[in-house]
């Protein structure tokens, strides 16, 4: 048909129970004499030493085979992943930045595609750290788990099918199912303030991890985490809290968090970071659902801080039962050397 317009028609047939599915997807039509067109992409560019990273091979062009190489060598292919993949997982062991170049083969030959200093490899956010969620991107409400929502400022969900099976969503107001879980966010008290949410029904029984951005606890005292989170009938959900540092992963630094059914206040949780003090690290968020509908997971207002170094206004008054146009005085004892201060009445 070359040198002619065509028209290309994709019959499916399906079978008579519902388990017999039809499935396409990637189509290209292309000219089998070309060269390919090399392109990727990674699923993150400024990352942590030892956060994993996607490379997506995005070539055109019949390709029958890949070569990844990266530069410096201060990385590795992990997952069983490799030079030759599709789309290799790779993690780096040393800060810095990082060139990456794919170069693409098909029958006609090879063509390279490189972009310079395309991932950082970094310490991470120093402290403190305060997420709130206003900021970003609504999710939407449909009840499936893994909805590919994308989050903001590094923090990410995990890869469903190879990591976890559901997402974390960034809602605003009530979910799905209105009757059960938040009608307003911690931070605003309103109907359109965001908070992060785990949707369990048709879901039950699944994980939905979600990654904070690459965290800095160097020159740190004692770090802690705070947040603030609803469970109102967790039946048998938990909420777990884990670390990934120097490529390793450790679950659960406090036990798992059970609900208090009938619950539908906001309650704030913590966890000690001071065995992590001096390092780059990751938070992860890994939410595992219940065994019904009623079993609702959502937090809000993470606040990652040192402790030792955050401010903590005080004060003292002299005479405070003083008489009308009797004077006052009032004495600030705020820590963490306090260059400036605001009095109200």
């Amino acid at each position: 048909y070359k040198g002619q317009t065509i028209y290309l028609r994709i019959i499916g047939i399906a079978g008579s129970a519902t388990s017999y599915n039809l499935a396409i997807d990637d189509i290209q039509v292309l000219d089998a004499n070309e060269l390919s067109a090399p392109a990727f992409v990674a699923s993150a560019q400024m990352v942590c030493p030892y956060e994993q990273v996607v490379l997506s091979d995005l070539s055109s062009g019949a390709i029958i085979e890949r070569k990844w190489e990266i530069t410096p060598a201060t990385f590795q292919f992990v997952g069983g992943s490799s030079a030759a993949s599709n789309a290799p997982v790779i993690h780096f062991t040393q800060a810095g930045q990082y060139t990456v170049k794919l170069t693409s083969i098909n029958n006609n030959g090879s063509r390279v595609s490189e972009i310079p200093n395309y991932i950082t490899v970094g310490a991470g956010s120093p402290l403190p750290v305060q997420v709130d969620f206003e900021d970003w991107e609504l999710c939407r409400k449909d009840l499936v788990c893994g909805l590919g929502c994308v989050l903001s400022n590094g923090w990410r969900n995990a890869l469903n099918g190879s990591e976890d099976q559901a997402d974390w969503r960034v809602l605003s107001g009530t979910p799905s199912y209105s009757n059960y879980g938040p009608t307003v966010d911690h931070t605003t008290a309103s109907a359109s303030g965001k908070y992060q949410y785990v949707e369990p029904v048709n879901c039950e029984g699944l994980e939905a991890i979600m990654y904070s951005e690459c965290l800095d606890l160097s020159n740190t005292e004692e770090p802690v985490v705070y947040w603030w989170q609803m469970s109102p009938d967790f039946r048998n959900s938990e909420l777990h809290l884990d670390v990934l540092v120097d490529g390793q992963l450790i679950d659960d630094i406090i036990p798992p968090i059970t609900g208090t059914p009938g619950s539908s206040v906001w309650t704030q949780q913590n966890a000690d970071l001071s065995l992590f003090k001096g390092k780059s690290i990751i938070l992860r968020f890994r939410a595992v659902t219940g065994l019904d509908i009623f079993a609702r997971i959502s937090i809000d207002d993470i606040d990652i801080y040192d402790k030792a170094k955050r401010l903590l206004p005080r004060m003292s008054i002299q005479n405070p039962e003083a008489c009308i146009a009797y004077p006052l005085s009032l004495e600030d004892h705020s820590s963490d050397n306090t260059s400036s201060v605001q009095w109200r009445f």
